[in-house]
């Protein structure tokens, strides 16, 4: 009689025609009568975690679910783009489909205000396997059926895209930062490229905002990938570092800053990412040196998002900080 319980096996997953796990390490825990407990075990990020957030959001430029790879299919809806796009094979098309407001007679001209965008299933597949870095593989990729689908327009009205919608107001402010080395233990942020700032309320130094007149804002910074090197500890000394939001008062500095919101980066609730180590964290942290409570180690922390709303006072100031310890 063989126990062939938690002994350890090759083993893949594959749904719907996509490995999900190509490269796994499968445990037997238990068989009773004609059914196995099975765990499979990767350390690979799984495919449907790298696929997450809402389809609207790959064009919405502040989520961190944004991805470039649609902005090419942005176009203006007008009859050029309509008449001269009839025929293509990937991306949007207009279909002729009829709504319920075209004329029963197919002989006179269509009015193309009745026409709405449909967009190629096999571009939006290849669309998001490619932003999760996984390769799509299976039988429906070969099917002939498949470069023809479409899936079509299904609101009852025209609607600007996020990134249309959240363009910054004529009250507001949009910038942006390169990759930066941060200075410890602590600093603040000047913007690399001032995007658009209609109302000119950046400070020359580009790091503070203050506000021409009273005004209810809304504040999101995006971090899409910050790289943490230092100790991890279970004692105080372990490594973090904090992004402040900070209100700053006019009388600045009889009054000091206030933060309204934070993000703090951190080894906490992550665990060692080892090679070929199937139980190890896949997102975690990396050793570079060291053993026990001295462990000197990086980590890579993507997608992290900071966002306040508050009502800003006329010459009232916003700007971002940080602080790092250990």
């Amino acid at each position: 009689m063989y126990n062939f319980a938690l002994q350890k096996y090759q083993a893949k997953i594959i749904q719907d025609g996509l490995e999900l796990i190509p490269y796994g390490i499968g445990e037997l825990n238990s068989v009773d009568n004609n059914s196995a407990n099975i765990t499979i075990l990767s350390g690979n990020v799984d495919f449907f975690d790298a696929l997450d957030g809402k389809l609207y959001e790959m064009g919405d430029s502040t989520s961190i679910w944004h991805s470039d790879l649609w902005r090419q299919y942005d176009h203006v809806w007008n009859l050029d783009a309509i008449a001269r796009n009839q025929n293509k094979t990937e991306g949007w098309i207009y279909p002729v489909i009829d709504y319920g407001n075209l004329a029963d007679d197919i002989t006179k001209p269509i009015n193309i205000k009745y026409l709405r965008p449909g967009f190629f299933i096999k571009t939006a597949i290849d669309l998001l396997v490619k932003t999760t870095g996984y390769k799509a593989k299976g039988s429906l990729l070969i099917d002939p059926l498949y470069p023809k689908l479409i899936a079509q327009f299904s609101n009852s009205s025209f609607e600007h895209g996020t990134d249309y919608q959240n363009q910054t107001d004529k009250s507001g402010v949009s910038l942006e930062k390169s990759a930066t080395v941060l200075s410890y233990p602590q600093g603040y942020f000047q913007w690399d490229s001032k995007i658009d700032d209609p109302a000119h309320q950046m400070a020359s130094g580009r790091d503070v905002f203050i506000s021409n007149k009273p005004n209810d804002v809304k504040i999101v910074v995006t971090i899409p990938h910050l790289k943490l090197r230092g100790r991890v500890s279970p004692s105080d000394k372990t490594t973090h570092v904090t992004f402040n939001i900070y209100y700053r008062d006019q009388a600045y500095p009889a009054v000091q800053d206030k933060s309204l919101g934070s993000y703090d980066f951190s080894f906490s609730n992550y665990g060692e990412y080892r090679v070929n180590d199937p139980t190890s964290d896949p997102k975690g942290w990396h050793r570079i040196s060291g053993s026990g409570s001295s462990i000197y180690a990086e980590l890579d922390i993507y997608k992290a998002v900071i966002s306040v709303e508050t009502q800003l006072p006329a010459h009232g100031g916003i700007f971002l900080g940080y602080t790092g310890t250990g």
